[in-house]
């Protein structure tokens, strides 16, 4: 079967999100499996062409948009067996801020025609186009509008993921001139949205098939609450709509073999997680006393993150015999409530403003606790990662994290979104650590989880058939 696999962002070459790193690992997953996946994406301005050896391929075509033709040209690399196509256009994917700035429409419409394209000049007629938020959202359009009568994809079916409903790509009505659609499509059941243009409805409306990152997500966003204005065409399209368990790379993430971490350990022999944390503890300038409890947060301090609980709950912990680490990028606003909330417990809370994936290797090794308060969460990766380096998560119930921690078994979950539950769970995995015994066990258990891409590659691939088949 034939996939092309389409993403704004492909770990290890571009991130801003987990989207980086599920277009990563879960192409490798599908080619284990026997699926001829590829994957395309922009050659943006900070991706380093000589480090992952990205070559041109000789390839090179025009789009017509924003009222004159763009050329495109094609490089490609080889990684982890899979063929990643980028797509080079100086005057749109040449920039860092891949979703910032002027004519973001313009981006990703010309993404999207270029994924077409492309594929046109390869010969490669993809039995799957597999799309990934809002950024591809114009591809399952086009082919329905502007490519309809193109015999070459009349064989190809569309899978849409969304991987965060908050995330729409929301834009004046005159972008469908400006990427040359008709305005036919312009309208309530179409990809009109309080009179704008949404990429991500014209996904959710014009692919065949539309799935999220986890089954509690999937059934989150179909009301009102969690539906971001989209509930409507999604109970619409309810019928063809599911959810997917992300997974993680566990060649990529795996304690026993990380090069990153001071001291490598398995649930077999746990003697390198102590050694990290007091490492982490030295580097920290924290009391190096291995009883006490370490909880880390490691993200984006965002309101979808619930950085409003941590704020409150940090000021509560700030007075409890515990350490706290906490690593991610956020607003200034953010930042400095944070950090009036440290001043005077510097020995016990360490404030790092920054994304460093080597650093939150090292949290992840060895950290005792993970934080996930989150408002909501499609998935959800770092528990993930932390449950396989060791750490116990904390987290609300809800979305992919209902899905991924087991109550008391792998972790300790609250509901409401309050300062006061989330302080309740804190407590709960404090009891629990008192209990060296049984907070081993918990350990273990999380250690033990089997969140690699084996289970979901399959899912996705049962997904692929049932496009082909309809």
């Amino acid at each position: 079967m034939n996939v092309m696999f389409v993403s704004s962002e492909v770990y290890p070459f571009s991130k801003t999100g987990g989207l980086a790193d599920v277009s990563e690992s879960l192409p490798v997953a599908l080619k284990k499996k026997g699926i001829n996946v590829n994957v395309i994406t922009p050659l943006y301005k900070s991706v380093n062409r000589k480090k992952f050896n990205i070559s041109e391929t000789g390839i090179t075509f025009k789009v017509f948009i924003d009222y004159k033709w763009e050329e495109i040209k094609v490089f490609k690399t080889i990684h982890k067996n899979i063929t990643i196509y980028f797509l080079s256009n100086d005057n749109y994917f040449k920039t860092e801020f891949f979703y910032q700035g002027k004519d973001v429409d313009i981006r990703f419409g010309l993404l999207c025609y270029s994924v077409l394209e492309l594929c046109k000049n390869l010969r490669f007629i993809p039995d799957i186009f597999h799309l990934n938020d809002w950024q591809s959202g114009f591809v399952p359009v086009l082919l329905q509008t502007n490519y309809k009568n193109d015999t070459f994809f009349h064989g190809t079916g569309t899978l849409f993921t969304i991987h965060n409903l908050a995330y729409q790509g929301i834009f004046p009505e005159n972008t469908l001139d400006r990427l040359s659609v008709t305005k036919a499509i312009f309208h309530i059941d179409g990809v009109e949205f309080y009179n704008q243009v949404n990429f991500l409805k014209g996904g959710l409306v014009f692919s065949n098939f539309i799935n999220t990152v986890s089954p509690s997500y999937a059934k989150e966003i179909v009301t009102k609450e969690a539906g971001r204005g989209l509930h409507g065409i999604l109970q619409k399209r309810e019928k063809q709509l599911t959810g997917i368990l992300n997974g993680i790379d566990y060649e990529e993430w795996n304690p026993e073999k990380d090069k990153v971490i001071s001291f490598n350990y398995s649930h077999v022999n746990i003697d390198g997680k102590t050694a990290n944390k007091t490492f982490l503890q030295k580097k920290l300038n924290f009391d190096t006393n291995e009883n006490i409890p370490l909880f880390a947060f490691v993200g984006r301090l965002t309101e979808q993150k619930g950085v409003e609980l941590l704020e409150s709950v940090l000021k509560e912990m700030s007075l409890l015999k515990v350490q706290v680490v906490v690593l991610g990028t956020g607003e200034e606003h953010i930042k400095e409530k944070l950090l009036g909330i440290s001043i005077g417990y510097r020995d016990k809370i360490s404030l790092n403003f920054l994304f460093n994936e080597n650093f939150a290797r090292e949290i992840y090794a060895a950290a005792d606790f993970l934080l996930m308060p989150s408002l909501y969460e499609p998935c959800g990766i770092s528990q993930m990662i932390g449950m396989r380096y060791g750490v116990v998560p904390v987290v609300r119930k809800v979305g992919g994290l209902k899905d991924s921690v087991k109550e008391g078994v792998t972790g300790f979950m609250f509901d409401k979104f309050s300062s006061s539950e989330f302080l309740s769970a804190v407590m709960k995995a404090l009891e629990c650590y008192s209990n060296k015994e049984m907070f081993q066990t918990v350990r273990k258990n999380c250690m033990k989880e089997d969140f690699s891409w084996e289970k979901s590659s399959e899912l996705y691939i049962k997904l692929y058939e049932k496009i082909k088949e309809e």
